[in-house]
Order: structure tokens, then sequence, then C-alpha cells
């Protein structure tokens, strides 16, 4: 019991004193908020059939607002509470996309999919698995970019808690997909990729797309090897970096596939977006290390009395998940002068330097 009690404890102070996927979390955000962003604009021209007053689209908000609801429905029914309504899911996608307020753009995305999902007919099977991942992110840290591996607190434990539920949900998903998989027929005797791809209305528009899966080996392979990535999934989160990097790369194919051949876009992005997320901030640091040799390294030389260059500097920083920009001042630092730049240069307008080995542009 005493030894139990000391390893709760022990994973207590891991989860106040160690952030989780840090660079997975932020990739989540922006890959559901660019999901939100594409739907609203795409949406958009179209509105009024889908979620307007006079369209086909039903459901009410009184369903999980009881009488509340009635006034809701009264203001997203109407035809102006519709481009409302988008225009704040996509402001809530754009935010994710920024890391602007995290956590208020996660909550207008969700409660503009709540709605959205409530209201419309037009969903691919990513609307549930989108509002879920909402839900899990507004226990985000509110600034993971500024997050360091020895941070702690409050909200470094809120933090893991969400990844942690992130986590769960992916494995569920996949478990749950697997396993229902295998109770048909189809599925069983690696048939079902080619009866998909052979549907007019579901399946690749491409005829010889369709002819190569009339291949029986390819069929097969294809049928067999998504229901083997999905059900040994949860287990290769546990491999080594090299193997759980190659397996997550396999995923991202997967789904690539299925966005291409079936058309499912939204569904696609956003499991890419949660496979992006399964990888640690130690397999991201070993794919910049090893992709340093290709990719080059960037050096952006900014006016620090310049307010304009300062948020620029900023938000280039914000952006750069994966360290590939060094952003520095040329009023302290003194660097520029090797890259055969002077004084007057740096001073006119703001610089980037692309160095790759000992070439420099």
């Amino acid at each position: 019991m005493e030894e139990d009690m000391s390893s709760l404890w022990s994973f207590y102070k891991t989860l106040e004193s160690q952030p989780f996927n840090r660079i997975g979390a932020r990739l989540l955000q922006i890959g559901v908020g660019a999901v939100i962003l594409y739907r609203t604009v795409t949406e958009l021209p179209f509105a009024q059939y889908l979620y307007g007053p006079d369209g086909p689209a039903i459901g009410s908000t009184i369903t999980w607002l009881g009488p509340i609801g009635v006034w809701v429905d009264t203001v997203f029914y109407s035809a102006w509470g519709v481009y409302l309504t988008l225009a704040l899911w996509g402001l809530g996608g754009l935010g994710l996309i920024l890391g602007f307020r995290p956590r208020l753009s996660t909550l207008l995305a969700l409660i503009g999919s709540l709605l959205v999902e409530l209201r419309g007919n037009t969903g691919d099977g990513g609307d549930n698995i989108l509002r879920l991942l909402l839900l899990y992110m507004l226990f985000f840290h509110p600034r993971i970019e500024q997050l360091s591996a020895t941070a702690s607190g409050t909200a470094v434990f809120s933090h893991n808690i969400g990844v942690i539920a992130v986590y769960a949900q992916l494995i569920i998903l996949y478990l749950v997909s697997a396993t229902t998989k295998l109770q048909g027929e189809v599925w069983i005797n690696g048939t079902a990729v080619y009866y998909v791809t052979q549907l007019d209305s579901y399946g690749p528009p491409w005829a010889s797309v369709r002819e190569l899966f009339k291949n029986p080996w390819i069929t097969t392979l294809a049928t067999y090897s998504t229901i083997f990535y999905q059900l040994f999934f949860p287990a290769m989160l546990l491999a080594p970096p090299t193997w759980k990097i190659s397996w997550t790369v396999f995923g991202i194919l997967l789904h690539l596939s299925f966005a291409i051949l079936m058309g499912l876009v939204t569904f696609s992005a956003v499991m890419i977006s949660l496979l992006l997320f399964t990888l640690g901030d130690k397999e991201w640091a070993l794919l910049a290390q090893v992709t340093k040799r290709w990719i080059p390294k960037l050096i952006v030389f900014v006016d620090s009395d310049c307010p304009y260059c300062s948020w620029t500097g900023r938000w280039i920083k914000r952006m750069d998940l994966l360290g590939l920009f060094l952003v520095t001042s040329y009023r302290t630092d003194m660097s520029f002068r090797r890259y055969n730049l002077d004084l007057e240069a740096v001073d006119r307008e703001m610089h980037v330097v692309r160095q790759l080995g000992d070439k420099y542009r």
C-alpha cells in the first residue's frame, strides 16, 4: 500500500513538473485551427442553405441547454445569426493557428463546433473527434511556445492532464475502429478496400486507381495494413523513437490516402494533426537533429528599437516550433558583418540570412 502511494505521488510530481508534448500540443492547435478555418471559408457561401432557417438542417440547443436553448436558437437560427456563428467559429480557428489567447480561441472554436454539429448535416466522421479534442485542449498551457522543459506548477499539471486525455481518446478511437472492422466479413477476408474504392459516391474519381485496387494483392495488403496499424497503435507509442517516427509517418500516409481517395479531407487533417501530436519532444528533437543537415538555418536581424520589427520578431519565434529561426537585434548583435552586411543595410530594413553549412545567402 505504501509503495502504491509512493508511486502515485511520484507520478503526480511528474505531471506537475514536466510538461509533455509541448511541440505536439502546439501542432495540434494549428491543425485543428486550420480545419475549422477551412470549413468556415468553404461553407460560408452556402451558410444559409446549410444552417439557415429555411435550409434543410435540423437540431436545437434545447437538447443540452434546456429553456435557455430557446433564446440561443432564436439567434443561431436567424439569417444573421448563422453568419455570426461561423465568424466566431472561424476566429477561434484563426486564434488557434496564431496561438493568440489559445484558451479563449479554443472556447470559441468549441462553441462553434457544437452549434454547427448540432445544426449541420455535412459531417464526415471528424466532427465528434474535433469536438472532443477542443474540450481537452482547454487544459493546454496558454503559453506553450514559452513553456520550458523544466516548468512546473498547476498550469503544467493541467496541461499534462489535457495531453493524457488526447492520448487516451486516440487510443480508444483506433481500438474501437479496429475491433469493429474485425467483426465485418469484408475486413476479415481482406476485400473491404476493394469495395470502398469501387463505389461511385465514396471511391476515388480516377479509373486507373480503381483498377489498381482490383489487384487482389494490393487490396488485401491495404485492408490488413489498416487494421494492423489501428490495432497495434497503442504498443507503438511505447516503441523506441525511430520506430515511433516510422509508425507515425506510415499513419500520416494512410490518412492522406483517405483524404485523396475517399475525399475525407477534414477528418484526415484532424487525424494527421493527432499523429503529429503523439510525437514527444524527444522525437521532435531527434527529427530536428537529423533534418538540420538539409534544412538551412535562418537568422533574422531586426531593430529592437522599432516596435513593428520587434513585433514581427516575436511572431516569428512564436510560430517557429522546430527552432529553425534565430531572431536577433543588430543593435546588440554585430554578427551581421560576417555575412557582408553593413550597418546601413540592416538599419534600413530587416534582413534574413539563409545559412546551410558554410554557404549563406
